[in-house]
């Protein structure tokens, strides 16, 4: 898809999201227009943006974005997200909303996971998806012994240590 069908497409997702709470941009390979389409996206209390490639480049325009202040409910899954991305969620004041944060099948590491281990930010997660993310013992340490993680109600850590999981295969 071009940019100009792409944009399209996000804009037609949008007006069909008006009133749902819900914004499901998902398997539209948005790489780097996502970052210019972070204004558009502002009061949904869901945002689904799996397999879209956003990067880290992505998640950091989101996670400076005032837009997303009533996310509950974000999902990465699939998206190249590093642990600049990781820290860049862990540091937004504006995600202090989530309660839901899927980032299975990115390359977040130790690293990422203890960024948002000690975020404050982090602390009204109940439902954490991190499975294949090349965590190590280290980084499930930090996550059950972080403070701001004892509200969680269900993590999920599987095919972890694995570098790559299967989108690093370009199975994703």
């Amino acid at each position: 898809m071009e940019r100009k069908e792409i944009i399209a497409e996000v804009n037609k997702r949008i007006e069909k999201a008006a009133g749902t709470g819900e914004l499901d941009l998902s398997y539209l390979q948005l790489k780097d227009y996502f970052v210019s389409l972070v204004p558009d996206i502002k009061g949904y209390p869901s945002l689904k943006l799996d397999r879209t490639r956003i990067g880290d480049a992505g998640v950091q325009a989101l996670a400076k974005s005032p837009h997303v202040a009533a996310l509950q409910s974000l999902h990465l899954v699939c998206n190249d997200i590093g642990v600049a991305g990781a820290q860049a969620l862990a540091k937004s004041p504006y995600m202090t909303a989530l309660k839901h944060l899927e980032l299975s099948y990115n390359e977040i590491g130790d690293i990422g996971v203890k960024a948002l281990a000690e975020s404050p930010h982090m602390a009204t997660l109940q439902y954490l998806n991190l499975e294949s993310n090349n965590i190590g013992e280290r980084g499930v340490k930090t996550l059950v012994e972080s403070p701001y993680m004892a509200g969680l109600k269900h993590l999920e850590l599987g095919r972890n240590n694995k570098k790559g999981g299967i989108c690093g295969q370009g199975l994703c």
